[in-house]
């Protein structure tokens, strides 16, 4: 059929796209308690002998905000890929970027250093320039 229009220098029917009908997106839930949402990603960085390694990194969705290094999986929402990034583009400036790793030992115990400070010490200005520890 199509060669045959072509001979003839017929247009084809077009059809038209038909539209899918979206309702209005939910509002994200807005977690009441600690421990109800958790973020996840990884990061990648290397060695000094240039030996990969990847960081899993687990945060909580919450007022505090607390990076945790427990493991679970929830499936969450796009729009809240926003946070993990935040906390990604903080865990590079203030800790691989600044570090270069002999092992993974040594990653390992500046991750430790970093997650204790970010934790306990560092004011968070997403919860009024405090640390999640003094918050809780």
């Amino acid at each position: 059929m199509y060669r045959v229009y072509r001979e003839i220098e017929l247009n084809l029917r077009i059809k038209p796209k038909s539209r899918i009908k979206r309702d209005k997106p939910e509002a994200l839930a807005v977690p009441s308690d600690i421990n109800q949402v958790w973020l996840m990603d990884f990061i990648s960085d290397s060695l000094k002998n240039g030996r990969s390694i990847r960081t899993f990194n687990v945060l909580v969705d919450w007022a505090s905000k607390e990076q945790i290094t427990l493991l679970y999986i929830q499936p969450g929402k796009p729009t809240q890929n926003a946070y993990i990034e935040r906390f990604n583009r903080t865990a590079r400036q203030e800790w691989l970027s600044l570090n270069l790793f002999e092992d993974i030992e040594h990653a390992q115990l500046l991750a430790t250093q970093w997650q204790w400070t970010y934790n306990n010490v560092r004011p968070h200005t997403a919860i009024g320039g405090v640390s999640p520890r003094q918050l809780l």
